[in-house]
Formats: structure tokens, sequence, C-alpha cells
């Protein structure tokens, strides 16, 4: 069990939030790692809690995601979709945490859609895991049927684990009565 092989992580300087620039070193990145998205993608955000005056900094960018479809788009082979998909946290409709994130406008000009996972269709997926604590778990359909997925986290601090980084984004897929 375990990780086997060598894995990469780059860790890229952006200083400041241009999509341009930011597009440039996603693709950077894609090319280092060779990685090409393709058929269904899913980026997966954090916008738990949007809102440009009280937590200005507490989700993804909306220049961030616009660089990062950017990218997607340029690298992607064979692609069928590209969606953004997100549920919001602290039981606030996603539609409005998209809305005060300022998603819309990037999603218009990227041609892009909206998945809100509040709004769509928990299904179970069964666990084969001998050590899983559970037999299943819920998910949104959607998640279900991406082939690639491009995690999108905000890097902040949190109350109950003082830092938050990718694996934190996931809780995001759930809804509250599964997590």
């Amino acid at each position: 069990p375990g990780m086997k092989g060598k894995h990469k992580v780059l860790i890229m300087r952006c200083d400041n939030y241009d999509p341009d620039r930011i597009s440039d070193i996603v693709k950077e990145g894609m090319e280092e790692l060779n990685v090409k998205p393709y058929s269904k993608v899913l980026l997966k955000p954090n916008v738990v809690i949007a809102h440009p005056e009280v937590f200005p900094h507490a989700f993804t960018r909306k220049e961030f995601l616009d660089g990062v479809i950017s990218a997607t788009v340029s690298k992607s082979e064979q692609v069928k979709e590209i969606v953004v998909g997100e549920r919001s946290g602290i039981t606030l409709p996603t539609r409005w945490a998209f809305k005060n994130a300022g998603y819309p406008k990037v999603l218009r000009k990227q041609k892009i859609k909206a998945c809100y996972f509040d709004e769509v269709k928990q299904v179970p997926v069964e666990l084969k895991e001998k050590k899983a604590l559970r037999n299943n778990i819920f998910l949104p359909k959607p998640v279900i049927q991406t082939d690639f997925l491009i995690n999108l986290p905000k890097i902040k601090a949190h109350p109950w684990c003082r830092l938050t980084l990718s694996l934190k984004n996931f809780i995001g897929i759930q809804d509250d009565r599964h997590r």
C-alpha cells in the first residue's frame, strides 16, 4: 500500500492576480508535469463563503479561476466540456456565493458552465477499501461523471486545522447530510 514512484510538486511565484500571467504559469506547470486535461473536465474552486467585503480572502479569486480556465482550454485534448463546480458551505446557496465571487462574468467570458452541487442529485459511490469507515459515500452526479478534476483551493488560516490546503477544498463536494 501507499504511493509508489516519484511525485513532483511545483511551487511557482505570481506577484499579482493577473489572469494572463496565471494562465501562463498554469500552462507552464501542465507542460512540466505533462498534464493534458481531457474529456469531461471539472474545475473545483473554494467558494465556501464568498463575500468581497466581509470575507475578501476566503475564496478562490475570479482572476485565478479565469487564468486556470484559459490554461485548461489551451492545454486540453479531446475535451467534451469544462465545468466549474462547487457546493458553498454554511447553508449558503452556491449561486449566491458564485455571484459574490464574481464568477458569472468569468464564466460568460470563457463560455463555461457552472455546476451547483447543492442543486444536483447526490449518488452513492461504493468504497472498496477494506479499511474504509463506510461502505459508500454520496457525491454529486457530475463529480462521478468527471474524467479530469482540477482542484483550485484557497490556502488560508482555519480555526480547526490552522492551515487549509487542497484536501479541505473537497468538503465542498458533499452536502451537509453526507459529510
